[in-house]
């Protein structure tokens, strides 16, 4: 009976396999373990892994990016935009695994090979794109490492696919310092510029500054930083960074998380102004190719920081208000909210980001739990940037101090005044020149409990407009 289940077992992991190995492809199911050493696989895909077992050995262990669009181990993509895709590959030596590499292959009449090997900057690989930053054929290889215990800074590095089929190879065209990055063709002229945010972690007194350059393709081919602005002293860390493009120019709006515990957003606005000189710029980013590398092929190889800057009429600034301030102190609010973009906006010259700001709620108060005198009401207003000053969108949300839920102010602004009572989680809308009975309450315990009917109290007097139906879009949950 025994010897009969052993049989059995055996079988059920032989039909098993047969069917992994009918259906897959090379990389894509396997473990590390099954994959380089056993079962062998058949065709094509046998071919790719013996080329690539070849140049690199079997005694590798798979890896994956851990956030972005490409978050598998292995992966085809044309980067030479020859109608033929390449294959990527992301591992590390089994005896030393914090060292990661790219591998390329290649295909040519029908024959995989090997182009070359990449070493990593870090042991993770953060990210991974593809983009064509210097407007020749093909895309560039944008590549973010990080070290795993690293909370800040990573290493950006820009790969090229040179060559063809003739002599491929993989230079590396720049490698950056950053926190975070953005790709996006900020003068409207066709070509992807880089964007990318970068602080000195020795020097914690040093601002995040966001530096703008762009691939040149002229007689000393190679990056140029075009631009670059200090971010608020007051900034501990950018979060999320959005933008929009108009037909005059572009604003990037960078979330950032400040050091007393706020939040807020930096808005650079692209704009003209004169000419930025080279004194402006960071020593970082303004290192000169090394002596004796005339030759193109010489300079690819050994990637460089930016050089000299090009003449350019553009730059990041930080919009400043009437009063003087820069604009982005009056986006200050106490919880982790971030721009959203307004798909609604379809005018070419209308802005589409929606930029979080804490906004007073005029006669409205917040009751405390502990019977302490009542605190103004405060919302979140998203409003737009207009190239001079923030208008409010018309959207408006109240969330409960606890980030536990939120309601929809649109419609009572300006009309209502609130009342949150914190012990009884309950939301109130009273008329101006009435306190005494509110025209809606909803009772939040008992709304999450999803007792619906009695949550939600709609006064007699109440307009027709205030429906428990149109309420209840009003709330969301988290």
């Amino acid at each position: 009976m025994k010897r009969r289940s052993v049989l059995a077992a055996a079988v059920a992991v032989l039909l098993l396999l047969t069917a992994a190995l009918s259906s897959c492809t090379v990389f894509e199911d396997f473990s590390p373990e099954s994959l380089l050493k056993s079962p062998k696989l058949t065709g094509a895909d046998a071919q790719i892994q013996a080329v690539f077992e070849e140049a690199v050995g079997t005694n590798v262990v798979l890896v994956n990016p851990v956030s972005g669009d490409y978050r598998t181990s292995y992966l085809r993509y044309d980067v030479d935009k020859d109608g033929a895709e390449e294959i990527l590959v992301f591992y590390a030596k089994e005896e030393s695994r914090a060292e990661l590499h790219i591998h390329f292959l290649k295909q040519s009449n029908g024959a995989w090979y090997s182009v070359g090997d990449v070493s990593g900057s870090g042991s993770e690989i953060y990210r991974i794109e593809f983009c064509d930053l210097d407007q020749n054929a093909g895309d560039e290889i944008v590549v973010t490492w990080t070290v795993s215990d690293s909370r800040r800074n990573k290493t950006l590095s820009v790969y090229r696919l040179a060559g063809g089929n003739q002599i491929p190879r993989i230079p590396q065209l720049v490698a950056l310092q950053v926190f975070d990055y953005l790709l996006l063709d900020v003068d409207r002229d066709g070509q992807t510029e880089l964007i990318y945010f970068f602080d000195d972690s020795t020097d914690p007194t040093k601002p995040f500054t966001a530096s703008l350059i762009k691939y040149v393709s002229d007689e000393t081919p190679g990056f140029r930083p075009l631009c670059q602005v200090q971010l608020s002293e007051d900034v501990e860390a950018p979060e999320r960074v959005t933008f929009d493009k108009r037909s005059d120019h572009c604003c990037v709006y960078v979330d950032c998380r400040r050091a007393d515990g706020r939040y807020m957003t930096e808005i650079l606005d692209y704009v003209y102004a004169p000419k930025v000189s080279e004194a402006d710029l960071s020593p970082d980013d303004t290192v000169a190719p090394p002596e004796g590398s005339s030759e193109p092929e010489t300079r690819e190889a050994q990637p460089e920081q930016p050089a000299e800057p090009a003449p350019e009429s553009r730059v990041l600034l930080r919009p400043i208000a009437e009063d003087g301030a820069y604009l982005c102190e009056q986006t200050l609010r106490a919880s982790a909210t971030w721009c959203e973009i307004d798909e609604s906006v379809k005018g070419e010259n209308e802005p589409q980001v929606l930029i979080p700001a804490m906004r007073e709620y005029a006669g409205s108060v917040l009751t405390d739990v502990e019977g302490r005198e009542d605190t103004p009401m405060y919302y979140i207003s998203y409003e737009r940037f207009d190239g001079a000053a923030l208008s409010p969108s018309g959207r408006a949300v109240f969330c409960d101090p606890g980030m536990r839920w939120s309601f929809r102010l649109d419609m009572f602004l300006g009309i209502y005044a609130a009342v949150y009572d914190q012990a009884e989680d309950t939301l109130s809308f009273f008329s101006p020149d009435s306190r005494k009975k509110p025209v809606l309450t909803v009772n939040f315990p008992q709304y999450k409990n999803g007792d619906v009917t009695q949550s939600i109290v709609i006064s007699d007097s109440a307009p027709e407009w205030i429906t428990g139906e149109a309420v209840r879009k009003m709330i969301k949950i988290f």
